[in-house]
């Protein structure tokens, strides 16, 4: 808690700074987790930092945390964990996350989340889910992988709608 008062601090102090100089960065930006879609990693309620200038030059990578506007809801900004990169066929087998028949190698801090499909398939299997990543996109995971409301729902989220990473994880 300290640490996210330090960084809203000085977020804020950045932002008054650079604000009315179109030459300059963006300074980052400041959000509030409003569930417990990311939990541990974020925690409901807890208000964290952004950086907004990060895919300028470049795209988002495979575990990058990301706030974005949600396809299905582009009022609100959401953050969630890159997965699925464009073009790439995921799915989900035994509580692992599949990229192109291989299951991927997860951060340290996500080696005990289980990763299941949310939707049955029309036999009634959960193993069988199959998303491909259209070209621009990106296939986004919560960390409380039983919790979040993700593109195993909704489907990826356009390049275009992602606004930044988050840094300080």
């Amino acid at each position: 808690m300290r640490r996210s008062a330090a960084l809203l601090s000085l977020v804020l102090a950045t932002t008054v700074v650079i604000t009315g100089c179109a030459t300059q960065p963006q300074a980052p930006r400041v959000f509030k987790m409003p569930n417990k879609a990311m939990a541990p990693t974020i925690e409901a309620g807890e208000i964290f930092v952004a950086d907004v200038a990060a895919y300028s030059q470049g795209d988002p990578s495979r575990w990058d945390l990301v706030v974005f506007r949600p396809p299905h809801d582009p009022e609100r900004v959401w953050a969630f964990r890159v997965v699925g990169l464009p073009g790439e066929k995921i799915c989900f087998e035994d509580g692992d996350v599949v990229v192109d028949g291989e299951a991927l190698d997860r951060p340290t801090e996500l080696e005990d989340v289980h990763y299941d499909a949310l939707a049955a398939d029309g036999a009634g299997g959960m193993d069988r889910y199959h998303f491909e990543v259209p070209e621009g996109q990106y296939y986004v995971l919560g960390d409380n992988a039983r919790r979040a409301n993700d593109s195993r729902i909704w489907g990826s989220v356009p390049r275009d709608l992602i606004m930044g990473r988050i840094d300080d994880r």
